[in-house]
């Protein structure tokens, strides 16, 4: 009974920390201060201030509950193997990147598609990481960042999308969903199961199915919203994983911004 207690406990805090971020993420995205923002930045579609927000919300939401960061993804510690991961991941997550630059993801064939990738990059990055053996793609992965380089377009723009999907996109998302909503999962959510050697539980997949359903949150009557939802859901497990066997969202945090980079670069670029 207090295991269920517990359960739903935790359960009820998430949800309303989801429904926290999507308020206030909506909420100042329709508000004068978010039409100024579309006003002042030449680039449709980037919202610096509403994912500043949520960012700074979160920051203040384990400080003032007197969460322990580390405990909750935000840590620099064990600096070689999240270097490990990242270098490891960041081929596949170029690659579904590069489908999703390719493809309409906001269709069911689209959707299908990316889905279909993100399992594969999904299982290409834990049998890489599933042993612990100093080799690494390193190579391959610096040689995949070129097309998404190349593709950038002007300095400026792409600069100003590199800052945004970086500093904000990134870090809020991950942060939310791999670092409190996940972590809080895990503490009352055994992780009775193995995935490619790491332990897991249902804390990864429900925080998936919540980043699934962020996308239509806060714009449900944007075309389309359903099917992205499916994709990121799978997306979300990817970042799911790379957080548990890093023991940290900076991982998932840059390669989440790897994947975005290309697709959105060729939707806003123009």
């Amino acid at each position: 009974m207090e295991n269920a207690r517990a359960k739903i406990g935790a359960l009820i805090e998430v949800v309303a920390v989801f429904l926290l971020a999507v308020l206030l993420f909506h909420g100042l995205r329709i508000s004068p201060l978010g039409q100024l923002e579309g006003e002042i930045i030449p680039q449709r579609g980037l919202y610096f201030v509403e994912y500043g927000a949520v960012l700074v919300i979160l920051l203040l939401l384990l400080k003032f509950t007197g969460r322990d960061w580390e405990r909750y993804g935000l840590t620099l510690k064990r600096g070689k193997l999240q270097l490990r991961v990242i270098a490891v991941g960041l081929a596949p997550m170029l690659a579904l990147g590069g489908v999703l630059g390719m493809v309409d993801w906001k269709t069911w064939a689209g959707a299908a598609i990316a889905s279909l990738v993100a399992v594969g990059a999904l299982i290409l990055i834990g049998g890489f990481l599933k042993e612990d053996n100093p080799g690494t793609p390193m190579l391959l992965a610096l040689l995949a960042l070129g097309p998404g380089l190349v593709e950038s377009g002007a300095v400026g723009g792409a600069l100003l999308r590199t800052l945004y999907f970086y500093l904000f996109v990134g870090p809020a998302e991950e942060l939310l969903f791999r670092g409190y909503i996940q972590s809080r999962l895990n503490e009352v959510y055994p992780k009775s199961r193995r995935l490619f050697g790491v332990a897991w539980g249902w804390g990864p997949v429900m925080a998936a199915a919540l980043f699934g359903l962020w996308h239509v949150a806060w714009r449900p009557l944007e075309g389309g919203a359903w099917f992205q939802a499916l994709w990121t859901f799978f997306a979300g497990l990817i970042f799911g994983y790379v957080r548990e066997r890093s023991q940290s969202v900076v991982p998932s945090s840059l390669l989440h911004s790897v994947m975005n980079y290309v697709p959105l670069f060729d939707l806003l670029g123009g």
